[in-house]
């Protein structure tokens, strides 16, 4: 039962980086501008980030859907994503200490970076990590980890905007 609870939250967590590296792509100008407003990276850094972060997000993403929904693959490939996640918490930290009410940039939304969106990076790097370790889900299983993975997913991304 925990390896499929872990297993959900590893796919929740690939949803979520999935639906920002898509927006990313889709909306560069605008990830572009957030970078620039976040001031944390040097303005040459601006654009290769810009293009970098959706480039790791999607594989990273795939990557671990594919992990968790199809057993037989090795599951070290959910490494990429638990590390991608440690990355965002730290820059997420640093943010919210040094920048407050500047804006997050995840999936494009123009909210402020909050302590609830540094949980939530850091909640995903750590079930996806765990989840590594853990055994594959049980074929029984597979339909109501990823029905459990989407709710998961859409919790994560509403939660920091409740207030």
């Amino acid at each position: 039962m925990l390896s499929a609870v872990l297993n959900a939250a590893a796919l929740g967590a690939a949803l979520l980086l999935l639906v920002a590296g898509l927006g990313h792509l889709r909306e560069r100008r605008l990830f572009l501008a957030t970078l620039r407003a976040q001031r944390l990276l040097p303005a040459r850094l601006h654009v290769p980030v810009s293009l970098l972060t959706p480039a790791t997000e999607l594989p990273a993403g795939a990557l671990t859907a594919s992990t968790v929904l199809l057993p037989a693959l090795p599951r070290p490939l959910l490494l990429p994503q638990a590390t991608l996640y440690l990355a965002f918490t730290g820059y997420l930290v640093i943010l919210v200490r040094t920048r407050p009410g500047t804006p997050c940039g995840c999936f494009n939304a123009r909210s402020p970076a909050t302590w609830a969106t540094v949980l939530r990076a850091a909640l995903a790097a750590v079930a996806t990590l765990a989840a590594t370790f853990a055994p594959p889900v049980p074929g029984p299983w597979l339909l109501p980890v990823l029905a459990a993975g989407v709710l998961l997913a859409l919790t994560a991304w509403l939660a920091p905007s409740l207030r």
